[in-house]
């Protein structure tokens, strides 16, 4: 609250104090400190029983774990709450039997409302938990799904809550290719979610793991450090977070975001509510998420080999993965899931004329060019750096490497003819 006063002359009489309130924030708004934390959290979460469950004993179970801490429960049935096959195959978690969900017999509801986000959040788990397990039926939170009672267990918040048991962070494609993180779940803490733009397939573990710190450190502060700042320090967040080890490896395991409201991607967010954007400290791209990501963790300088530059076997493994890349450029164009990762080597020229080969981090094919991510610091290229968005020509590739989503891999050839000859660990 902001008191306005006026000055005002001898003998005359003070003016009245007018208070004025904080205009909401708008998308695009610098974070101010008091702006974050909501005043008072509402949420709730639903327990199905099972077909063959006793509906009232549920009930009853509910209503007497909720009585003493202080929360309301509804019975509904699965109509109610617009439960059909097609709404719980979406929320089913790995595992759960879909079939088991669509043919539940009744839905307890379990709801209340708190200044206490975490403490909310920990009573409405224990009470559903509870229900849950004794019913043989499932939890459903909007953030992980439909669960079975031990399962939901691990995201009931402790003493100190671990944000990483509580929330989801996202990769979702953007247009241009490039995935972007949001998370799920701060909104059930009284906290907004937090998005990140432009990163590319290489960085999503660690700027994931920096979006978790950010998160953790938002839950135990309660706020941004100052207007358009959040400083993050991972020796404040518990040895759990691996302080120790960053270190170890040359980081830093500190960095100062940029904090400002965002909708993010407004088409994949549902909701669309105001969260906060993370800002690394030289905008929101490829090039300044590396620069964070090797300071905050420590840069791993990539291993050079000096190779002959007509090496048989490498152009036979270069023709092979040619050959094999040009019949994946439909399925590239159709777009590449953001939990997959195509990736090219490349030749890039030094001012001296040395040629040093590099892997890029496709994002699409445009012609006969290949459009990418550098995934390598160079060693004698100057003009590019690690997150550097690159084209290099379809006719110059000597590798590929797809990852898919079952942690199988296609490619790698030259890589094959490297570790055969001793140059890789």
């Amino acid at each position: 609250m902001l008191v306005v006063g006026a000055a005002c002359g001898k003998g005359d009489a003070p003016p009245k104090q007018q208070a004025v309130q904080a205009a909401e924030p708008s998308e695009g708004d610098l974070v101010r400190p008091g702006t974050v934390k909501d005043a008072s959290v509402l949420w709730a979460l639903q327990v199905l029983v099972p077909k063959d469950g006793n509906v009232d004993a549920a009930e009853k179970l509910a209503r007497e774990r909720a009585s003493a801490a202080k929360l309301e429960v509804e019975r509904a049935t699965m109509v109610d709450y617009g439960w059909d096959r097609e709404r719980l195959e979406f929320f089913a978690s790995e595992g759960v039997d879909v079939d088991a969900l669509a043919g539940a017999a009744a839905v307890i509801v379990i709801r209340a409302e708190n200044r206490d986000g975490v403490a909310l959040l920990r009573a409405l788990s224990e009470t559903a938990v509870v229900v849950a397990d004794a019913c043989h039926g499932w939890v459903i939170d909007p953030t992980y799904g439909a669960l079975p009672a031990e399962q939901f267990r691990a995201h009931i918040p402790s003493a100190r809550p671990d944000v990483r048991k509580l929330i989801v962070v996202h990769g979702v494609m953007d247009d241009n290719g490039l995935p972007h993180l949001d998370t799920m779940g701060l909104n059930r803490l009284g906290l907004p979610e937090l998005y990140v733009a432009k990163v590319a397939r290489t960085q999503v573990d660690s700027v994931t793991q920096l979006v978790n710190a950010a998160a953790q450190t938002l839950l135990e502060r309660g706020d941004v450090t100052r207007t358009g700042q959040l400083e993050v320090d991972l020796s404040m967040l518990g040895p759990e977070w691996g302080h120790d080890d960053v270190v170890k490896a040359g980081g830093t395991g500190k960095v100062t975001f940029g904090v400002r409201w965002s909708r993010g991607d407004e088409e994949s967010d549902a909701h669309g509510d105001l969260g906060i954007e993370l800002l690394p400290p030289r905008g929101p791209n490829t090039e300044a998420a590396q620069k964070v990501i090797d300071d905050f963790f420590g840069r791993v300088d990539d291993r050079v080999t000096e190779l002959e530059a007509n090496d048989p076997a490498l152009l036979a493994a270069g023709k092979r993965a040619r050959d094999e890349l040009a019949k994946l450029r439909t399925e590239v164009a159709r777009g590449i899931p953001p939990d997959e990762q195509l990736s090219v080597k490349a030749p890039f020229t030094a001012e001296d004329g040395r040629v040093e080969w590099m892997w890029v981090d496709v994002v699409r094919f445009s012609g006969k060019l290949v459009e990418g991510t550098l995934a390598n610091d160079p060693q004698w290229v100057t003009n590019i750096h690690s997150g550097s968005p690159v084209k290099v020509k379809f006719d110059d590739v000597a590798d590929y490497v797809l990852s898919k989503r079952d942690g199988s891999q296609v490619g790698g050839y030259s890589i094959e003819i490297f570790r055969k000859r001793g140059l890789l660990d």
